[in-house]
């Protein structure tokens, strides 16, 4: 991008980098129950950075959905103010979604929501990324949708959730469903209307370390003889149900 500036919405079929490294701002404006930027690229390789994705208007829809591609990566972003999610990866092929230095904010959905389907594999690294008072979830990861055994394998570090409708990081799987794996390192559960931190289905485990769960109404849930693990140098706080330690240490921990 060589000029700041407003644009529309873009549908990439190939692979493709898209940069805004410093122009002023480039943005995409959604209005009207749209989506800003679809990813719909089998095999294709699709960088984006330096890109707000902003609603306006009355329904600003989706953010950003990547429904195919081998590897995504978005880097410096900003995605807010949809009345969907503002970051939907749902993918039905093998996949690789890195995220970084990225604030998903004021969405009425979820501020990254991950839902891949079929039966493989997904692995998604979230890197400083911000989820901030979203109507429902700041981070939902799901593999209620994949075939069993396939696995959706979720690493998020140095990343925030606060301040959100429902959960602040969410790891979810039904029975027959893809084998659910979210770990969080050194991130931060804030002010959550439901829980900070949510595991639901037997196949569905949260492993955390050095991280910071505080002023959440429930500091973590499980349902469902789903897991929550522990490295034992957590911080819990300020939760309204008078924060319980997490329910498992993980076990060789060092």
């Amino acid at each position: 991008m060589l000029d700041p500036g407003g644009y529309g919405g873009l549908t990439i079929t190939k692979s493709i980098s898209i940069v805004n490294d410093g122009v002023g701002e480039a943005s995409v404006l959604v209005s009207g129950g749209g989506t800003g930027i679809t990813v719909d690229a089998p095999n294709s390789y699709v960088n984006l950075r330096g890109i707000t994705i902003q609603g306006i208007g009355f329904g600003g829809g989706t953010g950003l959905v990547f429904s195919s591609g081998f590897a995504l990566t978005i880097t410096n972003c900003i995605v807010r103010n949809h009345t969907g999610n503002g970051i939907e990866l749902l993918p039905h092929a093998t996949s690789h979604v890195a995220i970084a230095n990225t604030l998903a904010a004021d969405n009425g959905g979820s501020g990254v929501f991950i839902r891949p389907s079929g039966s493989d594999a997904m692995k998604l690294t979230l890197n400083r990324v911000e989820a901030v008072n979203n109507s429902v979830d700041g981070v939902f990861v799901s593999g209620q949708f994949m075939t069993a055994p396939a696995k959706l394998d979720a690493v998020v570090v140095d990343s925030k959730a606060v301040a959100n409708g429902s959960i602040g990081f969410a790891s979810f799987s039904t029975g027959g469903g893809g084998i659910t794996s979210l770990m969080l390192v050194n991130s931060v559960a804030q002010g959550n209307r439901i829980a900070g931190i949510s595991s639901d289905s037997i196949i569905s485990t949260v492993r955390i370390g050095h991280s910071t769960v505080v002023g959440n109404v429930v500091t973590w849930r499980t349902l469902h003889n789903a897991v929550i693990e522990s490295f034992g140098d957590n911080y819990v706080s300020g939760n309204a149900d008078g924060d319980p330690g997490f329910p498992l240490p993980l076990v060789g921990k060092n």
